[in-house]
């Protein structure tokens, strides 16, 4: 049960916090509520750190990949490694291999809705479905992050499930939430995953980024 909670822990970490931010100094940049919530122009760049995986830089290639018949914009990770997303009609769609599962995995990370909007992702590794289910918080509103106010901000809660393998019976094991600021992307987030006595836990902070 351990390495399917972990598994879930995987995706989450390696398709909602890739463009999250690092804690520590002033942002740079200029907050702009022009462009959309996930810029992808080729040299942006996102400095974050993470409780989990320190301190990595993301930036964007500004280029792009067809995958599923759809166009994703390509990000690297100084950690290692690519996230792809895709931007259409205000749905924000994320890609990326995990190799600790050795799957691929797309899902829907955000949509410029209005408060109260709800969707759901599905996967299933090794043979176990998983769920997980966003809601728009708020949207357009103010959120102070490292000693900056960010504006056109919105909030998105999810919660992940599972079904016990045995019983088929479904239960939550994750939870976390995420803010993104037109023109900028992600500006923080946070979320944990497993069970009483095993919970990995994690949260990022915006701290400077260069939007090109």
């Amino acid at each position: 049960m351990k390495a399917i909670l972990s598994m879930g822990a995987l995706a989450l970490s390696c398709l909602l916090f890739s463009c999250q931010k690092e804690k520590g100094e002033e942002p740079e940049g200029t907050v702009s509520p022009s462009g959309d919530y996930f810029p992808s122009s080729a040299g942006s760049e996102w400095k974050m750190s993470s409780t989990s995986l320190g301190e990595y830089t993301v930036t964007s290639l500004g280029t792009d990949s067809t995958i599923n018949g759809k166009k994703y914009y390509k990000f690297d990770h100084s950690k290692g490694g690519r996230q792809y997303v895709n931007k259409e009609d205000g749905i924000y769609t994320a890609y990326a291999h995990v190799p600790q599962i050795a799957q691929s995995v797309n899902m829907i990370i955000l949509k410029d809705a209005t408060a109260g909007t709800t969707w759901t992702n599905s996967i299933t590794s090794n043979g176990i479905p998983m769920e997980y289910k966003y809601k728009i918080l708020s949207k357009d509103t103010d959120k102070t992050v490292n000693g900056k106010v960010f504006n056109n901000v919105i909030a998105v809660e999810y919660e992940v499930s599972m079904k016990e393998p045995l019983t088929g019976t479904s239960f939550s094991f994750g939870k976390g939430r995420q803010y993104y600021a037109k023109g900028v992307g992600g500006i923080a987030g946070a979320f944990e995953v497993g069970t009483p006595g095993s919970v990995v836990k994690d949260s990022t902070y915006i701290v400077s980024y260069t939007i090109k």
